[in-house]
Parts: structure tokens; C-alpha cells; sequence
């Protein structure tokens, strides 16, 4: 043994005027570089850190990087009342606000809504709970920190603010009430003429969840709509000096809106992709207007349901696809590439949406978009689709119910592996 232990210590001595040992120097890690832990990406996706907005927002540069000097950037999600989606958008939302001067935000919802945010975001008119109940899948507590964000913004921005604005055309109620008004006040002598063929309009009142019932008189609503259009047309000088040229574009805005209504519930029954398309091919029509009449220059996100955004939606297939233009459709022909629809997905979703859903979902198929997404080793990602991820061409689920080539409708996919259920503030939570 003595022999050995000389020769350990005449190694030991040897060493001894040595930077390092072999050994040393294997598991020493060099802190002037540190290890790359990060995991391996395909090409074209990045990883994101997650969905809460008060994560650092440095994830989110590639996403910058992206969309350059666009100024129309679509944020969607696979299916409503999702929190995940919601503070993903949000996250992303106050990234264009502070790094890329957005100072928009148009919303799939009924433009009297988007009014009431509107009114809370500039002059603190009511609370952004209170605003936000107003927004119905999106009336969550999600979605209040994000206004309240907002107007905490514009308060130190009060020469730069972010507008809100709603575009839907599913409030016939208030349109047919702002028809009223506006003629009654703009054209006495003829509104008695123009104003009861109104009445026979549907309302909405056959509105659920699960579909629509036509109540009304459709060929006279029409017919109506069509005098009243016509009306604008051949009156708009006169109307305009009556009132002012944003109450006559809230006028004709509310006919838009009042006749695809119409259609909408005319047709649900009957003639599905009609019934869509109507609703759909108004969005864009009344989102154009007013933004051209009252934010020409601002940097917009449209906030919608994924299905709204694509830019090709009657090239989708599958059992459940509607096979329909939608309002992205007409969006990228209007503003060509300065129109980025960013669609959002999960493989584990949960809802909180009465008579809907109530908590996770069924996971999505392992061949699916987010199937395939969800083999990434990250909890969430931004995916170029540009990038060959999705091979050209190919045909992939969005959902078991409809497929679609990814990079024919969106440009980029925000993917999470967990989007979490909303915490209403409408309803109670679901169990």
C-alpha cells in the first residue's frame, strides 16, 4: 500500500504548481459562459415565458420582430372564456402598447360596450369592472386588469392614449334605437315616413346560446333599411348639417349593423354560411368606417375569436366548418400585408360559459395543431408560420372539427400547453 501512497502524493505534488487539474477543469463550469439551457427549437418558434402579464416582456421581442411596421394586428383565441387566452392577449397587448405604439383596440363585441370602455379608458368614467361586466365572454377579472392597466396608462399618456372601440353588429336593439333617434332629430318631417318599418325587425329576443330564432317581419325590415339607405344617400349634406358627421356615420353605422342582423338570425337556420357571412362581411364593413372616420392613424389590435381573423375562412374544411368569407377575409383584402392575424391556441383549454362548458376541455388531438405544438418542450411558444413547423400545403385540425392549412389563414400561432378557465364577474364561477 506505502508505494501507492507515494505515488498519489508525488502526483499531488506534481500538480501542485498547475492552474488546474484534468478533473478540475471538466467540472468546473466557466461562468464567463454559462451553459445554454434553453431547449432546442424547431426553426421558427420561440419560447414564451408564459401568459401573466407581469412577466418581462423580452419573449415577446420575436413577436415584435414579426409584425415590424404593421399596423393592424389580429390577437384571437380557439374558444372563448379561456383566462389563459385572455391574459396571453393582455400580455401581449401592453407589449404593442409600450414597445410598438398601438393606441387601439377594437373588440368582437357590441359597439355601445366598446363605448362605456371607451368612456372609462379617457375620462375614468365608471371601473374597469364595471366596464368589463359589459363584455360578456370577456367579462372576467382577466380582462379588468387589463383595463385598468390601460387607464392607468393613459393617465401618464394623456396627450397619447389608447382608444377602445367595438365593431359587432349583434346589438339590433340599440341600433334600431339609434335610428330612431337620429331621424326623429335629423329629419322630423320624413322620420314618420322612414321609422315604422322598424318595427318589424327582430330584435334579438330570440337569442341563446345555442341559436337564433327569427321574430319579426323580414322582407318589410329590409325593405325599410333599403329606404333608409337610400335616404342617407340622397340626404347626407343635409343630415350632416342637422347633426354632425360622426352622428350620421353612427347612423348608417347602425343600419349597416341592423340589416346583418337580419340576415344573420334570417338564415341560421336555413343557410348557415349566409347566416355567418352576413355577420362577418358587417364587422369588417362597420371595423373600416370607423376607424377610417375616427383613428386613421392608429396602430389597432382587433380582438377576436380566432374563426373572425382568418384570412381565408372559406378554404377551411371539416365537419364543423362553416365554408364561409370572414371578416378577415375581407381585412386582408383592404389592407393587404399591413394586416397580421396572430391565432391563439391551447392543447389543455378551460371555459367558464354558461350552458357551454365548465372547466378543461377534452385535450386536442395528438395530430391536431395543438397536438403537435404540445410536443414542443416548452409551456408556450410564438410560431412564425412562415417556418416550416407546418409542412406547405398540408391541411392541419385547428379542432376536431375543422382543418385548415395554418399559414393560408394566420401569420404567427401563440401556443399555450394550459390555458386555465376565466374568472367571470358576470356569473358566478363555474364548479
Amino acid at each position: 500500500m506505502k508505494p501507492l501512497l507515494v505515488l498519489a502524493l508525488g502526483l499531488t505534488l506534481a500538480c501542485a504548481a498547475c492552474n488546474t487539474s484534468p478533473l478540475t477543469s471538466q467540472m468546473t463550469p466557466d461562468l464567463g459562459s454559462p451553459p445554454d439551457l434553453t431547449p432546442a427549437l424547431p426553426e421558427g418558434i420561440s419560447p414564451l415565458a408564459g401568459y401573466d402579464p407581469s412577466l418581462p416582456s423580452d419573449d415577446l421581442a420575436p413577436l415584435g420582430a414579426l409584425i415590424g411596421d404593421r399596423g393592424t394586428v389580429g390577437i384571437g383565441e380557439s374558444i372563448h372564456t379561456s383566462g389563459g387566452f385572455q391574459l396571453s392577449r393582455a400580455r401581449v397587448i401592453e407589449y404593442l402598447v409600450e414597445q410598438k405604439h398601438f393606441r387601439l383596440i377594437a373588440i368582437e363585441w357590441q359597439r355601445a360596450s366598446g363605448d362605456a370602455v371607451e368612456a372609462y379608458l379617457q375620462s375614468g368614467k365608471g371601473t374597469a369592472a364595471g366596464v368589463a361586466m359589459q363584455l360578456s365572454v370577456w367579462s372576467s377579472q382577466e380582462v379588468e386588469q387589463l383595463l385598468a392597466w390601460l387607464r392607468t396608462f393613459n393617465l401618464a399618456h394623456l396627450d397619447d392614449p389608447v382608444h377602445f372601440m367595438g365593431f359587432d353588429v349583434q346589438q339590433p336593439d340599440v341600433d334600431v334605437t339609434t335610428l330612431k333617434t337620429f331621424f326623429t332629430a335629423a329629419a322630423p318631417g320624413d322620420a314618420g315616413m322612414l321609422l315604422p318599418p322598424l318595427d318589424k325587425c327582430d330584435l334579438g329576443q330570440g337569442e341563446s346560446t345555442t341559436g337564433v330564432s327569427y321574430l319579426g317581419d323580414y322582407p318589410a325590415c329590409t325593405a325599410g333599411l333599403d329606404a333608409i339607405d337610400a335616404y342617407f344617400a340622397s340626404h347626407q349634406a343635409a343630415l350632416t348639417q342637422a347633426s354632425s358627421a360622426d352622428q350620421l356615420l353612427t347612423a348608417r353605422v347602425a343600419s349597416t349593423g341592423l340589416r346583418a342582423w337580419q340576415t344573420e338570425a334570417y338564415d341560421f337556420t336555413s343557410d348557415v354560411p349566409a347566416s355567418y357571412q352576413a355577420r362577418d362581411d358587417a364587422m369588417a364593413a362597420v371595423y373600416l368606417a370607423l376607424k377610417q372616420a375616427r383613428h386613421p392613424t392608429l396602430k389597432t389590435v382587433v380582438w377576436a375569436h380566432n374563426y373572425h381573423l382568418r384570412q381565408l375562412g372559406a378554404a377551411v374544411t371539416g365537419d364543423g366548418a362553416v365554408g364561409a368569407p370572414t371578416m378577415g377575409t375581407r381585412l386582408a383584402a383592404a389592407l393587404g400585408d399591413d394586416y397580421f392575424p396572430v391565432a391563439q391556441l391551447a392543447y389543455d383549454v378551460g371555459i367558464d360559459w354558461p350552458n357551454v362548458g365548465c372547466g378543461p376541455q377534452p385535450p386536442a388531438d395528438a395530430a391536431s395543431m395543438p397536438g403537435l405544438l404540445n410536443t414542443l418542450p416548452v409551456g408556450a411558444a410564438l410560431i412564425d408560420l412562415a417556418s416550416p413547423f407546418f409542412q406547405p400545403g398540408q391541411s392541419y385540425g385547428e379542432s376536431d372539427y375543422e382543418s385548415m392549412i395554418p399559414a393560408q389563414q394566420y401569420r404567427a400561432i401563440i401556443f399555450l400547453k394550459h390555458s386555465p378557465k376565466m374568472t367571470p364577474l358576470d356569473w358566478p364561477s363555474c364548479q
